[in-house]
């Protein structure tokens, strides 16, 4: 598609860096020049009650002026094999053949198997064509150019044989269009044989491409859907031999193809690979699923490792993005005297400025503090470019949802297409995949328009300026970070601070927090909805990201049958307490609830008067309400929010301390927890204030060797930290467990009276 330019705007590949390690920043800038300047992000929520913009200016070599140019977005996922190889430029006859499942054929122009340069009209190629049929062109130049097709329009979500062959001899074009599964009555076979004459077939330099088609200097002609088991032949295969071909008995066939690609194999990669003796091996760019049903799965198995053949596709969109590749515009060398902390590289034209985010953790292995700030990463990509503003257009779903807030943004990352984990695809399908490698709204003041308040990362700054205005020394680092070097990264510290929600988390990093919890360490949850979701890194592209979501009930998307497995690391997606790791288990809560309205307060509960957590409430009175106030929905507790159950996995001696109530009928009881307490949509409450699980709980409790838990059970806690200049009572709280979690004497387990 084409590209939608922004005055400034840019990005860089990685999230987290430590002294001494190299950051490249992209940018894309329409004026001739800007500055660029690297500043230490401190609060960044734009609210009129909040204290506004903070940050530092650091001095280093990136400071100075910089010529500014335009950078596009080219999105669309293909195959290319790279290699000129006169296997398949020097065809004089020949046949594509492929098994497509094509989701938009109305689309226009799309390639599905092409070696055809457009600006020449050189080469040859099957494709989709602006009538929705099956189409072959050949050519040697705009003077010789011949187009065949079926006819007869394909119908979206439905497996097709098809086929091309040329035979140069007898001067004949034959096209194949065939359902897998005809319906009666059916008219889907469609033959289709021509007189073509003697067309000379230029030897076309464009790549061999599936799923897209190439336009002298890049790809074009995008296809949304699926393609399995895609071979050349070096001639025109005969009827008898395409009837082999539709009944899978390929070696049945007297002369091998030039190049057959299975991708069953390598499915956890971009290779694909052609297991003809050629070798003609390829890459798929951009980041086309993968891991999903092919034209002859069956059901029998559901996991891609199980029964791989069934696994034989590819699904391509035309706006898929796995990076930018953008060309690099400057570096910064982290200074080895420079703070742990988040950062941004502040770019400024006449018009217009941008801030890129980036961690600068501690020097493997050290630590500068007791405490850590663990930057949910996984979480901020997750949500990053989110897509649900319609749904708050259409519906009263947001009444805090601001119109206007960050529309030139937004809209940039809509006119482009850039999606994120919650949106679908143009053809319906959800978006398995999220690249850092790319423009994102990440960024220090940025508003969610659907919740009508600061999210993300933006959210969390809420914390790390209280932490300055406190004086308490911390160290960042990222979920990024805690994945690839597990707990060995925590060990230093004595406390782990999260932020506001941290729902998106690996299968590395719980092992990782866990076995952090059989030591002495006392994690604080100031957020809500955390731990839930399972997310993915791709072991060989740490940029990348994969989420599927199983067992939604319909909300936001789902996984279609088959494909719930991840691609790249074959773990079943979805929730972890589908796998038995409920975050109950781990800090106590799990989300019960969400919902964007005003939030309410906390109010005590009997566990806050045990003995065993009296420096928790120390001067706050009995009565108290907590945290009627704050810059996310009004109140400290709200959006999404978690609660104690026993029966789920909370500890039995975990102390309900308050609990936050009374949520409008905005707020939707979770789907998930209907099957644990068998309270049906069709019963009053499932998303009223009167069902008693809508809340937001605060707990306390011991770990077996000294650490400790505290949860607040809510998203917007933080957000209320800055209330009255930092005086006041969900501060006072915040600092009470903090001060004591940084203690170095052990907790123990008192005996309530």
């Amino acid at each position: 598609m084409a590209s939608k330019s922004k005055e400034i705007i840019g990005y860089t590949d990685r999230i987290s860096a430590e002294p001494g390690e190299r950051i490249p920043f992209m940018v894309s800038c329409e004026s001739p020049s800007y500055r660029a300047e690297i500043v230490r992000l401190i609060h960044g929520d734009p609210h009129p009650d909040g204290p506004g913009r903070k940050e530092e200016l650091v001095d280093t070599s990136v400071s100075g002026n910089y010529p500014g140019r335009g950078q596009e977005i080219h999105t669309g996922s293909y195959v290319v094999i790279p290699s000129p190889s006169p296997q398949l430029r020097d065809l004089s006859s020949f046949t594509l053949q492929a098994w497509i499942y094509p989701t938009l054929p109305d689309r226009g122009w799309q390639g599905l198997l092409t070696k055809w340069d457009t600006s020449q009209e050189i080469g040859y190629g099957l494709f989709i064509g602006s009538e929705g049929d099956i189409v072959a062109c050949l050519g040697h130049g705009s003077d010789s150019v011949r187009k065949f097709s079926t006819g007869v329009e394909l119908e979206p979500h439905r497996w097709y044989f098809v086929a091309a062959a040329y035979d140069a001899e007898a001067g004949l074009v034959r096209l194949c269009q065939q359902a897998v599964v005809p319906w009666a009555s059916d008219t889907s076979l469609v033959v289709v044989e021509e007189p073509a004459g003697k067309i000379a077939i230029g030897k076309s330099s464009a790549p061999f491409l599936m799923g897209a088609s190439w336009d002298g200097s890049r790809t074009i002609s995008h296809y949304d859907g699926k393609i399995d088991g895609p071979l050349v032949y070096p001639r025109a295969l005969s009827p008898e031999d395409m009837e082999l071909l539709q009944r899978g008995r390929r070696e049945e066939i007297s002369e091998p193809p030039v190049a057959t690609w299975s991708f069953s194999l390598e499915i956890s990669s971009a290779k694909v690979v052609d297991t003809s003796p050629n070798g003609l091996h390829g890459e798929a760019v951009n980041l086309p699923a993968r891991a999903v049903t092919g034209h002859n799965w069956r059901g029998d198995e559901t996991h891609w490792i199980h029964a791989p053949k069934e696994y034989g596709a590819i699904h391509f969109h035309h706006d898929d993005l796995g990076d930018a590749e953008w060309e690099t515009d400057f570096e910064l060398t982290i200074p080895e005297d420079l703070r742990s902390g988040v950062y941004a590289a502040r770019v400024t034209s006449d018009a217009d400025e941008d801030r890129i985010p980036f961690f600068v953790r501690p020097k493997r292995g050290t630590a500068t503090a007791d405490l850590v700030f663990l930057a949910p990463t996984l979480t901020y990509l997750a949500y990053a470019n989110e897509a649900s503003l319609a749904v708050a257009e259409k519906r009263n779903a947001a009444p805090l949802f601001i119109p206007k807030v960050h529309r030139e943004i937004d809209d940039y990352m809509a006119d482009n297409d850039m999606r994120s984990l919650y949106g679908r695809h143009i053809d319906g399908t959800g978006v398995y995949y999220a690249s850092w490698r790319r423009p994102l709204t990440v960024r220090p003041d940025y508003y969610n328009r659907f919740r009508g308040y600061a999210h993300g990362l933006s959210a969390d700054l809420h914390l790390l300026d209280w932490l300055e205005e406190k004086g308490i020394a911390y160290d960042v680092v990222t979920d990024h970070d805690l994945h690839e070097e597990g707990a060995e990264l925590l060990s230093p510290y004595r406390v782990v601070i999260t932020g506001g929600h941290p729902e998106y988390w690996t299968g590395p990093m719980l092992d990782a927090l866990e076995q952090y919890q059989t030591g002495s360490g006392r994690v604080m949850y100031v957020g809500g909805n955390g731990f839930f979701c399972i997310i993915s890194v791709d072991p060989e592209r740490s940029h990348i990201a994969e989420q599927r979501r199983v067992e939604t009930n319909g909300f936001i998307w789902q996984a279609p049958a088959g494909e719930y497995h991840h691609s790249t690391t074959g773990e079943l997606g979805g929730m972890w307490r589908s796998r038995g790791r409920s975050s109950h288990k781990l800090v106590g809560v799990s989300c019960t609830a969400v919902g964007s309205d005003q939030a309410k307060p906390y109010l005590r509960q009997p566990g806050s008067f045990d003995p065993r957590v009296a420096f928790i409430f120390e001067g706050i009175g009995d009565e108290e309400i907590v945290g009627d106030f704050g810059l996310q929905q009004g109140g400290a507790g709200g959006d999404e929010v978690d609660r104690l159950d026993g029966a789920q996995g909370s500890p039995p001696h975990a102390l309900l301390l308050a609990t936050a109530s009374g949520f409008s009928d905005v707020y939707l009881y979770f789907p998930e927890d209907v099957y644990y307490d068998q309270t049906y949509p069709s019963e009053p409450g499932q998303t009223s204030n009167a069902h008693p699980h809508v809340r937001a709980d605060m707990v306390f409790y011991e770990l077996p060797n000294g650490g400790a838990v505290f949860s607040t059970g809510s998203i917007t806690w933080c957000g209320a930290l800055s209330h009255n200049h930092y005086q006041n009572n969900v501060s006072r709280i915040t600092e009470n467990v903090l001060r004591r979690f940084l203690d170095p004497a052990l907790f123990r387990r008192l005996e309530s009276p």
